[in-house]
């Protein structure tokens, strides 16, 4: 079941909550589920710990290992829509979380870019998605 509070809170989610709701997001079995927990993991960090999260949590890097997986097209299209989730929703609630996506640890625009020519449709929808999620919420700066 997923919680959604309107005020932030002082006690972080421990690491199996967030890893419980991105399984949750590559094991969904269809793309609004994934969306649904994506959205779940942004409000998560938006509410507690913020762009720290993507570091701690250990979020980017198990986006771009997904992203990677060669075998499973629906865990390329979730890490897609969990990118395309965090684009949408932490720009415009913490403007340096652009720091992390952009330039920490090489960026995670190669990943989504890469993806725009995968063989499956639904994981290139989700890079464009994901794409203009972040372009979208970008400041004028860090383009």
């Amino acid at each position: 079941m997923i919680v959604k509070s309107s005020t932030p809170s002082d006690v972080p989610p421990t690491q199996e909550e967030v890893s419980s709701l991105m399984n949750t997001a590559f094991t969904a079995q269809t793309s609004q589920q994934s969306l649904d927990a994506s959205y779940a993991v942004s409000t998560v960090l938006i509410n507690s710990v913020g762009f720290r999260g993507l570091r701690i949590y250990g979020i980017l890097d198990e986006i771009k290992k997904a992203a990677a997986d060669k075998k499973d097209g629906a865990r390329r299209e979730s890490a897609m829509n969990l990118l395309g989730a965090l684009f949408e929703r932490l720009p415009p609630a913490q403007p340096i979380s652009e720091i992390c996506f952009l330039v920490q640890a090489g960026g995670i625009l190669a990943p989504a870019l890469d993806a725009l020519a995968d063989k499956g449709s639904v994981v290139r929808e989700s890079a464009q998605y994901a794409l203009d999620a972040l372009f979208t919420n970008l400041s004028p700066e860090a383009m």
